[in-house]
Parts: structure tokens; C-alpha cells; sequence
């Protein structure tokens, strides 16, 4: 858990208070905002149609983004493979050692590393987009591990 909320906040957002950690106000309040946002989208839409308009967005995302890939040459294509298996070793390496030197992110290992096998598991002509959600999950989650193992 401690993992998961290190992808959205820094180190010093959270106050060391014995073996509990207290969490900086401005951090409250962006959960908090966060939340209201949700449940404002959540009224908008339709708490019955929310998945479906979610999981229809995110198709429509890797479908834009399919489309933008088929526009490049298919050496754009394979770039954007091996970059996202690039980092996403990067990733895997790196989190690793942070795991090593007692850092949390066992729990962003499992989850990045699933989420990545479900994107590159399609072939076919939707794979493209799955490649490129890939290459960002992957470049993001090799980013955040870096930024915890330099400071």
C-alpha cells in the first residue's frame, strides 16, 4: 500500500511519527479532492454506466493511439516495442534493488509487471496501441523507482 501511494506523493508528504507515519495536510486534501472528483464524474455519467464509459475510454484511448502509431512507419512501431521492453527491464532491475535495500515496492513489482503482460499479451492489429499504453506504464514505473533509489 505504502508503494502504491509513493506513485503519487513524495517522501516528504508524510511526517515519520514512531512506527506510524502521519500524513502532511496538503496530501489529505488532495485525496480528498480527488475523491470529490470521483464521485462528481460518477453523478455525471451514471453510477450504473461509470465501467462501462471507464473501460469504453480506455479503449477508445488505445485505439487513438493505435491509429497514431499506424500513421508512423512500422520502424516506429518496433521502436516503441523495444523501448517499452527496455524499461520495462529497467523497471523490473531497479525495483529489485530498491526491494534489496528495504525500500517498499514489492506491491508496484506484481502490479506494474501484470499490467504489463495484459498489454503486450494481445497480437494483431490492436496490439500497437497496447505497445505504446506498455512503453508508458513501464517508462512511468522505471521514472518513480529511479526518483525513490536517488533520494
Amino acid at each position: 500500500m505504502k508503494s502504491l501511494l509513493l506513485l503519487f506523493f513524495r517522501k516528504e508528504d508524510f511526517l515519520s511519527c514512531g512506527d506510524q507515519a502521519r500524513v502532511r495536510n496538503r496530501t489529505v486534501g488532495i485525496v480528498w479532492g480527488a475523491g470529490l472528483t470521483l464521485a462528481l464524474l460518477v453523478y455525471l455519467v451514471g453510477p450504473d454506466q461509470f465501467l462501462d464509459q471507464a473501460f469504453g475510454f480506455a479503449d477508445h484511448l488505445a485505439g487513438a493511439m493505435r491509429e497514431a502509431l499506424l500513421t508512423l512507419s512500422g520502424r516506429a512501431y518496433d521502436v516503441v516495442r523495444a523501448l517499452a521492453i527496455a524499461c520495462f527491464t529497467v523497471f523490473f532491475v531497479l525495483s529489485v534493488v530498491a526491494t534489496g535495500r528495504g525500500l517498499p515496492g514489492q506491491g508496484m513489482l506484481v502490479g506494474v509487471t501484470l499490467l504489463f503482460l495484459i498489454l503486450v499479451w494481445h497480437q494483431g492489429p490492436e496490439a500497437s496501441g497496447h505497445w505504446v499504453l506498455a512503453f508508458l506504464l513501464s517508462a512511468t514505473a522505471a521514472a518513480n523507482v529511479t526518483r525513490r533509489l536517488m533520494g
